[in-house]
């Protein structure tokens, strides 16, 4: 046995003798597994809570399911699962179906059931046990079998918002109450996005069941297994949750929806379509939420000003020298993980957005069903995909409308492109409006065709008059237009397009000044129009936060996603675009800004927001100092601030990194104190990172961190870093970190070979 063992298992691979193989019968491969639990996030991860009990759960996209058993493992292997599997008496299990039955070990056993085979040593382990037997799935890529197991708290949908997909959320014991408290949401957004796709994808809910599995220390936002969604826990939120909050876990619920029908029903054939996957799932996502969002019982974000937001990610990455097409060929499944960034998900979301502007609701429905339909629970292609949305009736002759150059253009080249308008705002009556196209990167020229809005604004940020055009793909495009006084131009206006705008100098100047007046999504343009121009260098970072924190800000306050967003863009001019040495005074600045707009009495929405950031932006002993007085009652913003468990442990590393501020004394009574309190892997989590930065010597730590038996999982790893790298650690011992870098890197990649 050992002899066949070695020439049929190589590599982690299984090797099937062909003389072994009967081509014209069906083939039985039996085998026993031990296998090891996961550590960081990929196979069967295995967490233990504070209080002792463990939760495991499957994370297998894209190559990573042979880490729990071995398997035929690439999308178009479709198959049936058939999971027979024994737990302890008071654990759940769910998998991507019901159970048909759960039986008691010894009743199960003594019956000898030949049709499931154990080994001798887990019959001798059978007491106080459960055998979950489910159902038969429908047929799957191997990478979307899934199973969860753990004491898992189980809360279903009651209906009291109306009929739906049998819907039900698992989370740990300690996450119980915030389950309860916020369940309405989480099951309102799944619920809305059934109904919008059913309808939009022209074909029902393929799955039996929708259940939201809260999993601890999982390494993404969600995973789509059909049936049983697995999301990161920290989306189930330790206190009551912002209406920004709220949408980002809606967006995350719907664009894991859509994947029940785009990844799950129709599969790419191989991992270079993967954006069929996630940049449709993205997309469609943000369509259903700009279509239901209204009709919420609660207040939430606009689906388009989401997306705006997530945009964002696509801009940075296809900016930098490490941009690649959307689709692009991925040779093993080894390199299929390092696919998924902000081309895959944001950009080829975004181009799908402007697909969709170019040939219309109706046509893009209807074409999708038809593809869902003559491809449900196969695999599909790019080019199958292209071949049913060409089916266009009535549609402009215009080459912008040529899919076969659409798809070489956007999916098939790399490469982003900068439209700037150029007009005369004194010449009235009979104007010509010049757009200028050109490449952000000079190593990818290409210029496309562009469906846009064009927006017009009088003296008071009116719009009063918008066109559609085509940008042509060439360097100028010219538009004629009536001028009746405008005062500013606005392109990509409802951003319905994926390119850079540059602000004429006319109307950068009069958005300046009337930033406030705009809608949301026009506001959240030029925010960004302005953040690129501190990225290109065409203005200083100093400048950027002046302009949002002299007067915008306070607009700012009547939107919590404006302001949650404009906040990060100044943190991250801050942090990425502003001299260290600039970061205290400068953060003083922003931190006071913060307080003023607290003092405004804004609603417990904004406010949450707002204290959050204060923490953020305390980078000197000054801020330091009064959050400390905020903290302990001596200071008039007191009654206005009450900090949660997690935003006192993110001020008491504050404490730590500025110790000329706070005494070690005074560091040690709130360790002490916050301890009592909170008995959360939130306490673990900090205690790791505060310790980490109060560490005298590095060798202690990278030996835990790069040694393969380490005992911290990737996210306790995570806080231990962040308190090792911070910028108020000892320099000595960060420029030691730094110089032996990559010999730490070294060390691991050869520990891998």
């Amino acid at each position: 046995e050992k002899n066949l063992l070695s020439k049929i298992w190589t590599d982690g691979k299984i090797f099937l003798p062909s003389e072994n193989l009967k081509l014209s019968e069906e083939n039985t491969i039996s085998f026993t597994i031990n296998n090891d639990y996961a550590k960081d996030g990929n196979g069967l991860h295995s967490y233990t809570d504070t209080d002792g009990k463990q939760y495991m759960y499957c994370q297998s996209e894209p190559y990573w399911i042979n880490k729990v058993y071995p398997v035929f493992d690439q999308p178009d292997l479709k198959g049936y699962m058939n999971f027979v599997i024994r737990t302890p008496k008071d654990w759940k299990v769910v998998s991507n179906t019901y159970s048909s039955s759960i039986v008691d070990s010894n009743e199960f056993f003594s019956k000898q059931n030949n049709h499931f085979k154990f080994e001798k040593e887990l019959i001798d382990h059978q007491e106080q046990s459960n055998i979950y037997i489910f159902k038969q799935s429908p047929l799957l890529s191997s990478y979307l079998y899934a199973f969860v197991a753990g004491p898992f708290e189980e809360l279903s949908y009651d209906g009291r918002d109306g009929p739906s997909v049998p819907m039900t959320i698992y989370s740990r014991s300690s996450h119980k109450k915030y389950a309860i408290e916020q369940q309405r949401d989480i099951f309102l957004f799944c619920k809305k996005g059934i109904e919008f796709f059913e309808t939009f994808f022209g074909y029902k809910f393929p799955f039996d069941k929708y259940d939201f599995v809260f999993s601890p220390e999982f390494t993404v936002g969600a995973m789509e297994y059909p049936g049983v969604i697995t999301f990161n826990d920290m989306l189930l939120y330790n206190q009551p949750p912002t209406s920004t909050q709220i949408s980002r876990r809606g967006g995350v619920i719907v664009h894991e929806l859509a994947h029940m029908w785009f990844g799950d029903l129709v599969t790419m054939k191989w991992w270079n379509d993967l954006w069929l996957n996630e940049s449709f799932a993205d997309f469609t996502c943000y369509l259903a939420i700009a279509f239901f969002n209204k009709d919420l019982p609660f207040t939430s974000t606009k689906g388009w000003t989401m997306m705006n937001l997530r945009k964002a990610w696509g801009y940075t990455e296809d900016q930098a020298i490490t941009t690649h097409p959307i689709a692009g060929e991925v040779s093993n499944t080894s390199k299929a993980d390092s696919i998924f960034d902000g081309i895959t998900y944001s950009k080829g979301a975004s181009v799908l957005k402007q697909l969709y502007f170019l040939i219309g609701h109706d046509n893009f429905s209807k074409n999708i069903s038809n593809y869902f339909k003559k491809f449900a629970w196969s695999n599909a292609t790019l080019q199958d995909l292209l071949d049913e949305l060409s089916k266009i009736d009535n549609i402009d002759k215009h080459p912008a409308y040529d899919l076969k150059k659409w798809n070489q253009d956007w999916i098939q080249t790399a490469g982003l492109n900068e439209i700037q308008a150029e007009w005369n705002p004194d010449q009235l009556g009979k104007s010509t409006l010049k757009i200028k196209q050109s490449a952000v990167l000079a190593n990818h020229p290409t210029l496309r065709y562009h469906k846009i809005k064009v927006a017009f604004y009088d003296s008071d940020a009116n719009v009063s008059e918008s066109k559609e055009v085509i940008v042509d793909n060439k360097e100028y495009t010219e538009v004629e237009f009536i001028n009746n006084s405008y005062k500013a131009i606005l392109l990509n206006y409802e951003d319905w397009d994926f390119v850079k705008i540059s602000l004429d100098s006319h109307s950068l100047k009069f958005f300046k000044d009337n930033l406030g007046k705009l809608d949301e999504l026009s506001q959240l343009l030029i925010v960004n129009s302005l953040y690129e121009m501190v990225k290109d260098a065409k203005i200083k970072s100093s400048d950027f936060i002046e302009i949002i924190c002299h007067e915008y800000l306070q607009s700012a306050i009547q939107s919590s996603a404006i302001l949650d967003s404009v906040l990060l863009y100044i943190q991250t001019a801050l942090i990425s675009f502003t001299p260290k040495s600039k970061w205290s005074s400068t953060g003083d600045y922003i931190f006071n800004k913060v307080l003023d707009l607290i003092d405004l009495k804004p609603s417990e929405d904004i406010t949450k927001i707002l204290k959050n950031k204060l923490i953020i932006f305390s980078l000197s002993d000054y801020s330091v100092s009064l959050l400390k007085s905020i903290l302990e009652n001596n200071d008039k913003h007191s009654e206005l601030i009450k900090f949660s468990t997690e935003e006192k442990w993110k001020i008491l590393f504050k404490f730590y990194e500025f110790s000329d501020s706070v005494s070690s004394g005074d560091c040690e009574k709130y360790m002490k104190e916050f301890s009592e309190q909170d008995n959360s892997d939130l306490k673990r989590n900090y205690t790791l990172m505060i310790n980490s930065f109060n560490t005298k010597d590095n060798s202690s730590l990278i030996e835990e961190y790069i040694s393969k038996s380490r005992k911290m999982s990737y996210i306790e790893m995570g806080y231990s870093l962040n308190g090792f790298t911070s910028w108020k650690r000892n320099p000595v011992l960060i420029n030691d970190f730094n110089v032996n870098y990559y010999s730490y890197a070294l060390k691991l990649i050869n520990e891998d070979e």
